[in-house]
C-alpha cells in the first residue's frame, strides 16, 4: 500500500510533515460520535489528521484541553490521541468523548530503556491505524500533522495545511 508522495512544507519557521494519503476505507472508522466521514465539514478541503502523543503528568487535561480549543476552529480534522500507558486512562477518555472533536484514541507503553525519542512508539502507532483503514480503491485527500500536546499552534497553520 502506498501513502502518496511526502512533502516537507514550511509555516512561519514552523517545518511540518504532510503525507498525502490517497486512499480512504469505503466505510468509514466508527467512534462515539459518528463516521468520521460524516462529520468533518466540507468534502473539498483535505482531513488533517492530527496525531498527539500524550502522557501522564500534573498538566496533562490543561495541556490537552488548550490543543483541543484550537482543534475546535479547525474545518476536517480527526484528532489521533496516543497515550504512553498499559491502559487508556479514563481522564483521557472522559476528555476526548466531551471536547466535541471527532477523535480517535488509542494507547501503546513505551520501553522504559528502549527508545531514545519520547512519543515515537504512540507516532508509530497512530501512523499504523491510518494505514490500516486506507485503501488505494478509495481515494480521499489528507494530511498527516504530529501535534504535541505540550505545543501551542496557529490557526494559520492549519489553514495552510488545509490547502
Amino acid at each position: 500500500m502506498s501513502l502518496g508522495p511526502m512533502r516537507k512544507c514550511s509555516v512561519s519557521g514552523c517545518a511540518i510533515l504532510c503525507i498525502f494519503i490517497l486512499a480512504w476505507l469505503q466505510k468509514g472508522p466508527s467512534t462515539q460520535k459518528g463516521t468520521i466521514s460524516s462529520r468533518l465539514g466540507r468534502a473539498s478541503l483535505p482531513i488533517i489528521f492530527a496525531i498527539t502523543p500524550t502522557y501522564t503528568r500534573l498538566v496533562q487535561k490543561a495541556e490537552l484541553t488548550r490543543l483541543a480549543n484550537t482543534f475546535l476552529h479547525v474545518q476536517r480534522i480527526h484528532w489521533i490521541v496516543i497515550e504512553d500507558a498499559e491502559n487508556k486512562t479514563q481522564l483521557v477518555a472522559s476528555f476526548l468523548k466531551n471536547c466535541g472533536i471527532q477523535f480517535t484514541h488509542l494507547h501503546v507503553k513505551s520501553n522504559e530503556n528502549g527508545n531514545i525519542y519520547k512519543g515515537l512508539l504512540q507516532r508509530n502507532l497512530g501512523l499504523a491505524w491510518l494505514r490500516e483503514r486506507f485503501s488505494i480503491n478509495h481515494s480521499v485527500e489528507g494530511v498527516v500533522y504530529f501535534a504535541d500536546d505540550d505545543n501551542v499552534y496557529s490557526l494559520e497553520l492549519f489553514e495552510e495545511i488545509g490547502r
